[in-house]
């Protein structure tokens, strides 16, 4: 691990004032971690989980940046360089979702689902390889299985997932040579700000896809991303965490 400023490790979390990015934060905060919040818009709440990283003794700072938009990946990247510390932990969380068949997804909203999705968050992780990842650094990223089987009404999300997932089986090969672990959570279904703008039947819906016919826990997403980065032989592989096979029974 890197020890700089007395920092270790350091832990960069995109979409981090969203729930599942809120649980992954407080999961890794702890004595002597330094940890990034990237986040877009709620910052009443990413200040307000700034404060619990501090009560458990962690130490934190914020990178405001909205992936909707072409912006300045040096910027962004400045931000965390001016720590001057590798990060040890990337955690790629932040997205979108656009409930919309194919037919009916403008050019303007498909293009914005897949720069939040997909373009700006592969653009990060290619910047960063460079000279900012640790040795042994583990990146997460947050997937969908829809990303894997695409989904009715999630045209845009499902290619911007599925091209992630790519990319990031691509990224794993090519970063194995530094030591550098690439990994795909697919959390499940969550209660989290996306979902709660999904109605009540869709979302019961889309639970009932599970053999074990409910969603997943947030917490229980956090600790295994925890868990994950202790690990130093895993690499290249798509973690589902709820009970949808990914193939067929």
């Amino acid at each position: 691990m890197n020890k700089v400023n007395n920092f270790s490790p350091h832990i960069v979390i995109t979409g981090a004032s969203g729930g599942l990015g809120k649980e992954i934060a407080l999961a890794f905060a702890r004595a002597n971690v330094l940890i990034g919040l990237h986040y877009s818009k709620n910052e009443k709440v990413v200040y307000e989980l700034s404060r619990q990283i501090t009560h458990k003794n962690a130490n934190s700072y914020l990178i405001r940046a909205d992936f909707s938009e072409k912006f300045n990946v040096k910027t962004f990247i400045d931000k965390i360089n001016s720590q001057k510390q590798k990060i040890d932990v990337l955690i790629i969380n932040a997205g979108a979702v656009s409930e919309n068949i194919l037919l009916k997804t403008s050019e303007n909203e498909w293009e914005r689902i897949m720069r939040i999705n997909y373009k700006t968050p592969a653009k990060i992780l290619g910047n960063l390889a460079d000279q900012l990842l640790a040795e042994n650094c583990h990146v997460i990223i947050i997937g969908s299985h829809t990303g894997l089987k695409g989904k009715t009404g999630l045209a845009a999300y499902s290619a911007a997932k599925g091209a992630l997932i790519g990319f990031a089986f691509d990224a794993a090969k090519k970063l194995a040579g530094k030591n550098i672990f690439v990994n795909v959570v697919l959390p499940g279904w969550l209660e989290t700000e996306m979902t709660r703008r999904m109605s009540a039947t869709d979302f019961k819906k889309n639970v009932s896809e599970n053999l074990l016919r409910r969603g997943t826990n947030t917490k229980e997403v956090a600790e295994f991303i925890l868990s994950l980065t202790k690990m130093r032989n895993v690499s290249g592989q798509v973690f589902a965490l709820d009970s949808r096979p990914i193939v067929a029974l």
